[in-house]
């Protein structure tokens, strides 16, 4: 069942890759300080031989500027994704606002559990799963949307010290973020530097939290620039 592969996956097989992968190599590169610390906790000792941060290079992605009235998801869909709370949400935001949610993600059709939730709502047409999309034509897909989303169901995952790409290309892609706090200490930083909205994975607060930056994208997305220009090591806890 679910429970029992996502046990082997997260507690066997992922620490075992990591371990043999760190142990093996000569450098390893880590995306932040916590990464290191979290596998020397995990073992009980210095696992690589050495160790350094990996060097980031964000900018910002200048894009033709259309009508933004989509939310967007990028990455891998699991269980604890969100994505019910969005698509359960969607029609009570559409009474306000006249928006929509693009879901981009590695999969040649659109899941099934996802795709009948929006089919139960009457909103299937205001769905659009897109599969997977080539990053040299983010521009164009982006270009529309006014807000990413990574609204994490579970307190116990791995985003908790890691660092979802997804976040790097909203923030490249000037999009304020609705996150919940089991993004860990990633969500503290963009509640500290406005780049978007921290939630209880909840329908009241998400739906609070979309029409929010629907009406303040503008000031959130300054926000993001200043702190991608300024501050975006904070992040990386150098």
């Amino acid at each position: 069942n679910k429970i029992f592969w996502s046990f082997l996956g997260i507690e066997i097989i992922f620490p075992l890759c990591d371990y043999f992968s760190a142990k093996s190599a000569d450098v390893t590169l880590n995306l932040t300080k916590d990464i290191a610390e979290s596998r020397k906790g995990y073992w009980h000792k210095t696992v690589s031989k050495t160790e350094g941060l990996l060097p980031l290079r964000l900018e910002i992605k200048k894009i033709k500027e259309r009508k933004r009235n989509k939310i967007v998801f990028l990455g891998n869909i699991r269980d604890d994704s969100g994505l019910e709370i969005a698509i359960n949400s969607l029609k009570k935001i559409r009474e306000k606002i006249d928006v929509s949610l693009k879901i981009i993600g590695p999969f040649g059709s659109p899941p099934q559990n996802l795709y009948s939730l929006a089919k139960k709502n009457g909103i299937e047409k205001y769905v659009n799963f897109l599969g997977f999309v080539e990053r040299e034509d983010f521009k164009e897909v982006l270009a529309d949307c006014f807000c990413g989303i990574n609204v994490l169901t579970s307190s116990y995952s791995y985003s908790v010290k890691a660092m979802p790409s997804k976040i790097f290309d909203y923030l490249q892609y000037s999009l304020p973020m609705i996150v919940s706090k089991n993004l860990g200490p990633l969500s503290k930083v963009i509640e500290q530097h406005k780049l978007g909205i921290v939630i209880n994975p909840n329908n009241d607060e998400y739906i609070n939290a979309v029409e929010k930056l629907y009406l303040f994208h503008k000031e959130y997305k300054k926000h993001l620039i200043d702190y991608l220009n300024k501050d975006f090591k904070i992040m990386r806890n150098e």
